[in-house]
């Protein structure tokens, strides 16, 4: 077992809540499930849709980005060495061109020659990019036609931001049981069931949250509205069809008229579903219009360090009109403004921080704060966020923006007992961590974290696993015996090894692997 106390630990266990580890489905985002589309979905995906291409251009580092454009004059293949000239002979710089290099092959950018040792431009994504560049129409938006602005009815922002904030609400708040909002849609329940995030019980009338549902809870909002597109992707036969819909929603603006005249049948349905959850509003007389809200136009990039400052001002200092900076993002990499400045002109100015209609899609964040003597400042508006705060802390004080909790032994046992883990709750405290954090080593104590992993190891202190054993080696068969435990071990599937009698266990999904090896070596010594 490791040692999760330790300094080794604690950093893994950072990592994890951090997002640069683990690797599990899960912490998946949007552009990690790019990287899992094969190469015709991949060109489906860049084929018909520039909006597609420009995202993901979006996404790149800037490295990676002055490639792009320096392959799309060239137009073929350039060999690896050309761009190794190109940068200098330092080993931080190689490594900087090679991680640019992964990245383009991991999004499906580029394609590689490994024969001729030679990158290009994944033609349907140079294509879009280049459409794009040539287009003179630098306003274009997606699914607007000439007679939109004539179909379309006005709308109040502030209310369609309201009513898509309430049927979010709602639906997290039905997840932890509460009955404070109506009982959402029956397809939501449906949804929420089939994701794992709730399970039905002989005893109850509605169902109940599960240890996923606890996880997806401690999560920020951008990422349980992924989660919920995932799903989709995965019951769909084409998923870049979701994903082309969700990158055309994140070049829109909030509250500007779409037409739905466009889409295909899996997007139709998806629509009517995203309506459900808050993502876009439907015209209400019945026409093909439909408007997006922040909810699904922030759904691909999330929110920017410079929005989070900005709202982190207005919850301290309980400015009910602020409102936040929503829309799509610069396609070629505008400068960020100063977040000092963001977050000065959201508290003298609210209007400006947005420079469009209130959308304040950030008025139910939570901002933590967290000290060394395992008191947590939170400062939030949100009754839910509250209740998910104590399900790991002792609250002491409740005002109107600030919840001042303290984390102990018994409230954090209490968390484990309802199936929540250590990482996660890490995880949450460094996810919602207040922007000025950042100027901290860590954003969560060293020694708080150190004590949750602690607290959970008092449970934890044996683990069970499923492994296969190998045995019954006779006594002319020891060198062959050594080998074997030797190959386990380099591979890191070795779990237990006796030498009386020759035995040893690995882990179970190494089964095919290590019967070739014991096969080869017989017949090697044969």
């Amino acid at each position: 077992r490791v040692d999760r106390s330790s300094a080794a630990g604690r950093a893994a266990a950072m990592a994890g809540a951090t997002g640069g580890g683990g690797g599990s489905e899960d912490d998946e985002d949007l552009f990690a499930f790019i990287g899992r589309l094969d190469a015709e979905a991949a060109a489906r995906l860049f084929g018909s849709c520039r909006w597609a291409a420009l995202g993901v251009l979006q996404h790149l580092g800037p490295l990676a980005r002055q490639m792009v454009m320096r392959l799309l004059a060239v137009g073929g293949p350039t060999p690896w060495a050309f761009w190794e000239s190109c940068v200098t002979a330092e080993t931080a710089a190689r490594a900087r061109l090679r991680e640019a290099r992964d990245q383009m092959l991991a999004l499906k950018v580029l394609v590689s020659d490994r024969d001729r040792d030679t990158l290009s431009l994944r033609p349907s994504f140079r294509d879009q990019i280049t459409l794009a560049l040539a287009d003179d129409d630098t306003q274009r938006l997606p699914w607007q036609d000439e007679n939109i602005a004539k179909r379309a009815r006005g709308v109040d922002l502030a209310k369609l931001e309201s009513r898509a904030r309430r049927k979010w609400t709602a639906i997290l708040h039905f997840i932890v049981g509460s009955s404070e909002f109506r009982p959402p849609d029956a397809r939501v329940i449906k949804l929420l069931v089939s994701m794992g995030l709730m399970q039905h019980r002989a005893d109850t009338l509605h169902p109940k949250i599960t240890r996923a549902g606890y996880h997806f809870m401690l999560r920020d909002i951008h990422n349980q509205l992924w989660l919920f597109i995932r799903h989709y992707t995965q019951q769909v036969e084409r998923p870049e069809s979701v994903l082309q819909m969700l990158f055309k929603m994140c070049f829109c603006k909030p509250g500007s008229p779409c037409s739905a005249a466009s889409l295909d049948r899996t997007q139709r349905t998806l629509l009517d579903d995203f309506e459900l959850f808050g993502l876009v509003s439907r015209d209400s007389s019945g026409s093909d219009i439909f408007y997006p809200t922040s909810l699904g136009v922030n759904i691909v990039f999330g929110q920017s360090r410079e929005e989070k400052m900005a709202a982190a001002a207005r919850a301290i200092d309980m400015d009910p009109t602020a409102s936040g900076a929503t829309g799509p993002p610069p396609v070629l990499g505008v400068k960020p403004e100063n977040p000092d400045q963001v977050a000065k002109r959201a508290r003298s100015d609210p209007n400006a921080a947005a420079g469009a209609a209130p959308a304040r899609l950030e008025e139910k964040n939570v901002f933590i704060i967290v000290e060394t003597n395992f008191k947590c400042y939170c400062y939030t508006e949100s009754s839910l966020h509250v209740e998910m705060i104590k399900l790991f802390a002792e609250p002491e004080c409740i005002l109107p923006n600030l919840l001042v909790a303290v984390i102990t032994r018994s409230s954090i046992r209490e968390a484990f007992k309802m199936g929540i883990t250590a990482d996660q709750i890490i995880h949450f405290l460094v996810e919602n961590a207040h922007p000025l954090c950042e100027n901290r080593h860590r954003p969560v104590p060293d020694n708080i974290t150190d004590q949750i992993l602690l607290w959970e190891g008092e449970r934890n202190r044996v683990t069970s696993g499923v492994g296969l054993l190998f045995d019954k080696f006779l006594e002319s068969e020891d060198e062959l015996f050594q080998r074997c435990v030797r190959f386990a071990e380099r591979n890191g599937w070795l779990r237990f090894v006796t030498h009386s009698p020759r035995a040893f266990v690995v882990d179970e999904h190494c089964r095919g692997d290590m019967r070739d090896f014991i096969k080869a070596q017989r017949r090697a010594g044969a």
